[in-house]
């Protein structure tokens, strides 16, 4: 059994939970896919450690639902935050790049 000082089912323990759950709903983009502007690259990488993979899979199904257009998820199974592979690398650029030449035209 846990203490009132914050063991796991302490009231510290409760506080935090709470705490990261509400940083987590302000932060995800799966609660706000309705406001988001389009066109849409959603680059991910499977092994990241900062933003969880499962995140962009939840998202795109909301997109779908939302009868969004002009989005496209790319998936690299062995990327993490930072891109370091030679491939994962130049293909997540040629995308920003097809995205930047058809959308942000002078």
């Amino acid at each position: 059994m846990a203490d009132a000082e914050g063991g796991p089912g302490g009231d510290l323990g409760r506080i935090e939970r709470r705490r990261r759950a509400e940083a987590y709903r302000k932060s995800s983009p799966i609660y706000v896919a309705e406001g988001l502007k389009l066109p849409l690259l959603l680059a991910h990488g499977m092994v990241d450690v900062n933003v969880h993979f499962r995140d962009s899979v939840r998202l795109a199904p909301r997109l779908i639902e939302l009868r969004k257009e002009h989005w496209e998820l790319a998936v690299y199974h062995v990327e993490d935050d930072g891109f370091v592979e030679a491939t994962g690398w130049a293909d997540q650029y040629k995308r920003i790049l097809k995205l930047f030449e058809t959308n942000l035209k002078t």
